[in-house]
């Protein structure tokens, strides 16, 4: 997609939540959903520890959020009270609202 900057390398990832979770303000996370290139700007976060009971890695892993004790970068994704999508980013645990929008700054890792 023309305009947008590198992927942010998974290593950048690679901190704790409380440091990620401000520096992801603004940035973009941007999806190819079966050609259709899409993007939205992240607008809010929390920052979530492991050993925090809101954490959804806070009773172990599970199939369902097993991708969350893989490698940093990932998203884990969700539907919350059966009407919200919601994303952690890992490690660092996160929830993201990201809102529409046309130009990019920066974008999330591809999932290669």
């Amino acid at each position: 997609m023309p305009g947008l900057a590198q992927p942010i390398d998974r290593a950048w990832f690679e901190r704790d939540a409380p440091e990620v979770a401000p520096d992801l303000l603004g940035k973009c996370l941007v999806v190819d959903v079966a050609g259709i290139m899409c993007s939205g700007r992240i607008i809010e976060v929390e920052a979530y520890m492991p050993d925090d009971p809101a954490s959804h890695t806070f009773n172990g892993e599970t199939s369902r959020n097993t991708v969350m004790f893989g490698p940093a970068g990932h998203l884990y994704v969700y539907l919350s009270y059966g009407i919200h999508q919601c994303a952690n980013v890992v490690t660092c645990l996160l929830y993201t609202s990201p809102s529409p929008r046309d130009a990019h700054e920066s974008r999330m890792p591809s999932s290669s």
